[in-house]
């Protein structure tokens, strides 16, 4: 059972990729997966509750996180609030040394695990070391405030898109996810314009952002995270326009990190690159021998 009382440790780290992440045996991005979950004493627990097919999900990422070296992989089959509160779920959750959350539909998720005994899980296993991860929408569900529907497009316009709670895991941010290849900086800009204070953070398919304890990230992947940040913006037209109009705004500081440089989200400060934040997996290293046979 999950105890009442936990020693205090280091928090875990977050990976938020951007979806359709390689999934070969040198990608780097679930590579980083299984290493800063243990590597080879990695158990890592999948949910695929975002997606229609979440059995078939599953077994992709089984076949790969074991051809990685993980020593278990664990299928979390939640359909329902009531699987969410199942306690024999949320303590899975808890004893695992990482959790992923696989694409689909990221609405589902947080309306199926947001405020459940296994998202609570999460929380206290994550402040004591877990690492958590997600790609496409369950990178989204990383957040506080997440993306629930919107357009595309490179023109930001008044109420472009919707917002809903996210699992909270960080704090006031805005994952969007395909982030070139679907064309979102628009509806990215709009959210910014609309809610200075939340940094927004666009991220390319096969990207990832390593997020560690301290809050600086660093980017791995063969894309670039995408960062807006409105708290200098002078002036919009956000309070005058009607919606569906475009949106003016001075004063958007934008970031665009590829593989290598570095972040740091509570102060809004680039590191640069090759930053090493000091804590395990900051800098990548040379991977562990991989299991072909384990993904035939």
């Amino acid at each position: 059972m999950i105890p009442a009382e936990q020693v205090p440790a280091q928090r875990g780290h977050l990976i938020v990729i951007g979806g359709a992440e390689s999934k070969e045996l040198d990608g780097q991005i679930l590579t980083s997966v299984v290493d800063l979950a243990g590597g080879r004493d990695a158990r890592i627990t999948v949910i695929a509750t975002a997606s229609l097919n979440p059995l078939e999900r599953f077994e992709t990422y089984s076949r790969i996180f074991k051809g990685l070296g993980a020593r278990e992989v664990h299928f979390l089959d939640i359909e329902s609030r009531e699987d969410a509160n199942n306690p024999v779920n949320a303590d899975l959750v808890y004893q695992s040394t990482g959790v992923f959350m696989t694409g689909g539909d990221q609405s589902r998720l947080s309306s199926i695990l947001g405020g459940s005994e296994v998202a609570k899980a999460m929380h206290r296993a994550h402040k004591r070391g877990l690492l958590i991860a997600g790609t496409s929408a369950g990178a989204s569900a990383i957040s506080e405030h997440m993306i629930v529907e919107g357009g595309q497009g490179l023109h930001p316009r008044k109420h472009m898109l919707h917002l809903a709670p996210g699992l909270g895991l960080l704090r006031r941010v805005v994952l969007d996810q395909h982030f070139l290849q679907r064309q979102r900086i628009g509806r990215l800009l709009s959210i910014v314009a609309q809610n200075p204070f939340i940094l927004g953070i666009g991220v390319d398919e096969d990207t990832a952002m390593v997020i560690c304890p301290n809050y600086d990230f660093r980017v791995i992947g063969s894309g670039v995270v995408t960062i807006l940040d409105g708290r200098d913006i002078s002036h919009s037209n956000v309070t005058t326009a009607a919606a569906g109009d475009l949106l003016a705004m001075d004063g958007v500081k934008l970031h665009m990190l590829p593989l290598g440089f570095a972040f740091n989200i509570d102060s809004r400060v680039p590191l640069g690159a090759d930053w090493n934040c000091g804590c395990p997996g900051s800098v990548q290293t040379a991977p562990a021998p991989r299991s072909e046979e384990a993904l035939r």
